[in-house]
């Protein structure tokens, strides 16, 4: 055998090896839920005393979607931090998507945006 075609068999090995161990690792993020009933998510939290942190997002803000996936979904799915906190998505410009706030009164994500300012 060529020293060549030993290099190429080498790096196709590799190749597949690492395609291998990327297929069978876990996923590093997943997409944030989003907020549908923060009044079953409040009583759901509350005995375990774990803080709720709402995401108040925009479908144009590339701010918005890089945190997003550089650091809310990681975040979401972390065995170290995942459970310690409970992530609900608010897409702050979006009327038809229903939610049902903290005082158990539906509302819609965007006017629950603009009931705290956002």
């Amino acid at each position: 055998m060529k020293m060549g075609d030993y290099w190429r068999q080498m790096v196709v090995r590799l190749i597949l090896a690492c395609g291998l161990v990327t297929a069978s690792a876990p996923a590093l993020s997943a997409p944030l839920q989003y907020a549908d009933d923060l009044a079953a998510v409040r009583r759901q939290v509350a005995a375990a005393h774990t803080p709720i942190m709402l995401v108040f997002t925009r479908p144009d803000c590339p701010y918005c979607a890089r945190a997003k996936k550089d650091h809310l979904e990681p975040l979401s799915v972390s065995r170290d931090y995942g459970a310690q906190v409970v992530l609900r998505e608010i897409d702050s410009l979006n009327e038809r998507l229903a939610l049902r706030g903290f005082d158990g009164v539906m509302t819609t994500h965007r006017a629950f945006a603009r009931k705290y300012g956002v």
